[in-house]
C-alpha cells in the first residue's frame, strides 16, 4: 500500500476488523525510517478515508507516533 503498488481503494475490499489498528500497522511500516514523508501521509490518509476513519484521527496518529517513535529512538 505504502509503496503505490496497491490503490488505497482496495483497502475498502479488504475490511479489516480493526480499521484503526490495520491504519497503525500502516503507520509503523512507514515510520521505519524515523519519519512519515509527504507521499506517504497523503497514502495514509487516502487508506484511512477509505476504511471511514476521520482525517484529524489520522493526522493525529501520524503525530503521536512519530514522536514515540523520536523519543524511543533518543534513549
Amino acid at each position: 500500500i505504502l509503496t503505490g503498488q496497491v490503490p488505497a481503494e482496495v483497502v475498502m475490499t479488504l475490511k479489516p476488523a480493526r480499521p484503526d489498528a490495520f491504519l497503525m500497522g500502516l503507520v509503523s511500516a512507514a515510520l521505519v525510517d524515523g519519519r512519515v514523508d509527504k507521499k506517504e501521509e497523503r497514502l495514509l490518509l487516502d487508506v484511512s478515508k477509505n476504511l471511514g476513519l476521520e482525517e484529524a484521527y489520522t493526522k493525529n496518529l501520524i503525530t503521536t507516533m512519530t514522536n514515540a517513535s523520536k523519543a524511543a529512538a533518543a534513549r
